[in-house]
């Protein structure tokens, strides 16, 4: 299932935002995120990648109101840096979760084979794997 047919099949309908929300730069995901939704951005972003680098690139997918819920995060003692007034204008949030009824077989339905590392690619840019895996055999 794709990325985007995925999230919005597990989410509710999205809701206009009262204030504008800043431009992301050219080219960068945020505003790729903020085309598909209309410029609205998202009302609710799953991390799970496990880089607390990325934190600050969940919330600034946000719409505001947003929630960012983190559950990749697992390691004791990462931390990232984020401007807390991106969180205080756009009245968002970011919620801990270390257990959800997510559907997280679906993200990731199979693993694909380390042989097969340029298959696993090509899905992941068509948009057919939402989170890809590699095992060595």
């Amino acid at each position: 299932m794709p990325k985007l047919a995925l999230l919005t099949a597990h989410g509710g309908p999205i809701e206009l935002a009262e204030f504008p929300l800043t431009t992301p730069a050219p080219g960068t995901a945020a505003l790729k995120l903020r085309m598909a939704t209309d410029g609205i951005g998202a009302d609710w972003v799953l991390e799970v990648v496990g880089v607390p680098g990325v934190i600050p690139d969940g919330v600034g997918f946000l719409n505001n109101g947003g929630t960012l819920i983190e559950v990749g995060n697992i390691g004791i003692g990462r931390t990232f840096e984020l401007d807390p007034s991106a969180l205080v204008y756009g009245n968002k949030s970011i919620r801990g979760v270390m257990l959800t009824r997510f559907p997280f077989n679906r993200l990731m339905p199979k693993p694909f084979h380390l042989a097969d590392v340029n298959d696993a690619f090509a899905a992941a840019d068509a948009g057919l794997v939402p989170r890809g895996a590699l095992v060595p055999r």
